[in-house]
């Protein structure tokens, strides 16, 4: 239309749009584990930092954590805690299941984390 200033974007762009962003954010996740997690970076390599990244992605996905904000957030859990914490620690589950919207969850994810940790260190100095 003359005059208009009308975009017109097809589904295969955005599908374009969508896997190269997804690719970009993939690329900072692994830079995250890298300088946050220097030891696991260097455990498993690019290539497998990325598979985790991947895996960290999907199983953010399935319990509802869309923002970058929160599967960093979850990735990071994943690196620390391994394959299936979020099923196999009980604090993990309390703190991703419910209804709500997912800043709460993240933040009640997070929460627990650390709680977990602390308690581990408190048992630890503790001792036998």
């Amino acid at each position: 239309m003359p005059g208009s200033d009308v975009l017109l974007v097809r589904s295969d762009q955005l599908a374009t749009f969508a896997a190269a962003q997804l690719q970009v954010f993939e690329q900072e996740a692994v830079d995250h584990v890298r300088n946050c997690l220097p030891d696991h970076y260097a455990a498993l390599g690019e290539a497998g930092t990325l598979a985790g990244v991947r895996q960290g992605i999907a199983e953010a996905r399935s319990h509802g954590l869309l923002s970058s904000s929160g599967t960093t957030v979850y990735i990071r859990l994943l690196f620390v805690f391994g394959d299936g914490f979020a099923e196999r620690c009980g604090w993990a589950r309390v703190a991703l299941a419910g209804g709500d919207a997912e800043a709460p969850r993240v933040a009640r994810l997070t929460a627990a984390a650390t709680a977990h940790v602390q308690a581990l260190a408190q048992a630890q100095e503790a001792g036998p």
